[in-house]
């Protein structure tokens, strides 16, 4: 390979498919190789999810969950438990989650309000 050639252009053993799947080979099957999520808790930083919603089927953990709420002095305040979709987007996050990876466990931490608003504290809050 000549010099001044960036790196991402060599070739790759690691790289190199010869054979590369045509898109309609391209199948849950194919990709995950049968996983389901089993074992694996996903985190929604959102609006919130209504754990009781018939498309999750009872994968929420809603006693994990935290909503983070913002107190009159302006300090993030971590409400822990059950808690409401303020604006519907968390839940149908989780949805399209569950249909992907349906033995995975999902917890909702809400830092979104009414408006699907909030402030920067509140999503730094849920990221710790």
């Amino acid at each position: 390979m000549p010099s001044g050639v960036p790196a991402w252009s060599k070739a790759s053993v690691m790289l190199r498919h010869d054979h590369p799947p045509e898109l309609m080979q391209v199948t849950p099957q194919w990709a995950w190789g049968g996983a389901n999520g089993s074992g694996v808790r996903v985190a929604i930083i959102d609006s919130g999810i209504e754990a009781t919603h018939p498309a999750l089927e009872g994968c929420v953990d809603s006693d994990a969950s935290v909503c983070f709420e913002m107190s009159p002095d302006g300090e993030v305040q971590p409400v822990r438990g059950p808690h409401a979709d303020a604006y519907g987007h968390g839940t149908a996050c989780a949805s399209i989650i569950h249909q992907v990876a349906p033995g995975a466990s999902i917890t909702s931490l809400r830092v979104l309000g009414a408006g699907n608003t909030g402030k920067a504290a509140q999503f730094v809050a849920g990221l710790s």
